[in-house]
C-alpha cells in the first residue's frame, strides 16, 4: 500500500538534515552508531548497502554475527588474488589509548569501549560491551527444519541494509554473497547412514576445521537404498564434494545409485553375484 509522508515525516526528516550538518565533522573512522534515518514506523532505516563478514551464528535461525568490510585502498589495483577488503574495525591490541565509543575486534567478537583505559583486553565488563552486528540472511529466512544448520560459514559475506521493525526497532537484513552450490572436503568415510561428515571450503579457499561451517552433516539422495557405505560413488575420508543448503539442511549435489545386487533391476540373480564380485574387487574413487 503507498504510503504518503506526512508533516511530522517531514519534521524528522529536517531534524535528521540538522544532525548532520551539526555532526558530519565529528564522525571518527572507528567511532560509529550508523546514524539512523528512519521515515514513519517501520521501513527502511538507511538505503546504505554495507558489506560484512560472519563471525559465528547468533542466537536465532538465519541470524549472525558479523564484522563490517570496507575497501583496502592500495590492494585495489592487485592482481596477486589477495583480498581487497579490510575489517572496518581494528584488531584490539595493547598500547592504544581506547576512548569510549572505540569499537574493536578481539577473539571474533567486536566490542564497544565503554570507559577510557590502556591495555584491558576484552571480554572486560568495566571497559568493553559486546557489540555484534547482528544480520538475517533472507536467502534462509524462517527455515522449517527443526534440525536447522546454518547456510553459512566463518569467513562468508554479506550485503546488508538496516531496517526498522514493526516496534520500530532497527535490525539489518542482507543477503549471502556465497555461491548456493559449494565445495566441502569429507572428513570421514561412507558410513551405514545417509549422510556423512564435511567441513566446508571457505571464502578463502581453505578447508574450515573449527567453528561455523565444520563438522556439517550431507545428506544424499540414494537410489535403491538407504545408507552411503552401499553406494556409487565409493566416498573415502578427504574427498571432495559439492553441496548445498535447503532449509537449513545440506545435501550433496550429486546423486548416488546402490551396489547391493539385491536392487538391480536386470539380469539374473547369478548375473547380479557376478557383478558384485567385480565391484568388490575393484579399488575405491
Amino acid at each position: 500500500m503507498a504510503r504518503f509522508l506526512t508533516e511530522r515525516d517531514y519534521e524528522r526528516i529536517q531534524g535528521m538534515l540538522r544532525w548532520w550538518d551539526q555532526n558530519k565533522t565529528r564522525i571518527g573512522h572507528h567511532r560509529r552508531r550508523y546514524p539512523i534515518a528512519s521515515i514513519g514506523g517501520g521501513g527502511i532505516v538507511s538505503s546504505d548497502t554495507k558489506i560484512f563478514e560472519v563471525l559465528a551464528a547468533a542466537t536465532g535461525n538465519s541470524l549472525y554475527n558479523c564484522i563490517e568490510k570496507t575497501i583496502d585502498a592500495t590492494k585495489w589495483d592487485y592482481t596477486d588474488g589477495s583480498d581487497k577488503f579490510i575489517n572496518l574495525d581494528p584488531e584490539w591490541m595493547y598500547g592504544p589509548i581506547y576512548e569510549q565509543g572505540d569499537f574493536v575486534i578481539c577473539n571474533d567478537v567486536r566490542y564497544e569501549c565503554i570507559y577510557q583505559h590502556v591495555d584491558q583486553q576484552p571480554p572486560n565488563a568495566t571497559y568493553w560491551a559486546v557489540a555484534s552486528i547482528e544480520i538475517l540472511n533472507l536467502l534462509e529466512n524462517n527455515p522449517v527444519d527443526s534440525d536447522y544448520v546454518p547456510a553459512l560459514a566463518k569467513g562468508d559475506r554479506l550485503t546488508a541494509q538496516q531496517l526498522q521493525n514493526d516496534e520500530e526497532h532497527d535490525c539489518w537484513v542482507g543477503r549471502s554473497l556465497m555461491p548456493l552450490v559449494r565445495l566441502a572436503k569429507t572428513t570421514e568415510a561412507a558410513t551405514i547412514n545417509d549422510y556423512i561428515i564435511c567441513n566446508l571450503i571457505g571464502n578463502d579457499g581453505v578447508e574450515i576445521t573449527t567453528g561455523l561451517g565444520s563438522s556439517i552433516e550431507v545428506y544424499g539422495n540414494i537410489s535403491g537404498g538407504s545408507v552411503l557405505d552401499e553406494a556409487l560413488r565409493v566416498l573415502e575420508d578427504d574427498a571432495d564434494i559439492f553441496v548445498w543448503n535447503r532449509n537449513g539442511k545440506w545435501y550433496a549435489v550429486e546423486g548416488f545409485q546402490t551396489i547391493d545386487p539385491a536392487h538391480f533391476q536386470f539380469g539374473t540373480e547369478e548375473d547380479a553375484g557376478k557383478l558384485q564380485d567385480k565391484l568388490d574387487s575393484c579399488e575405491p574413487l
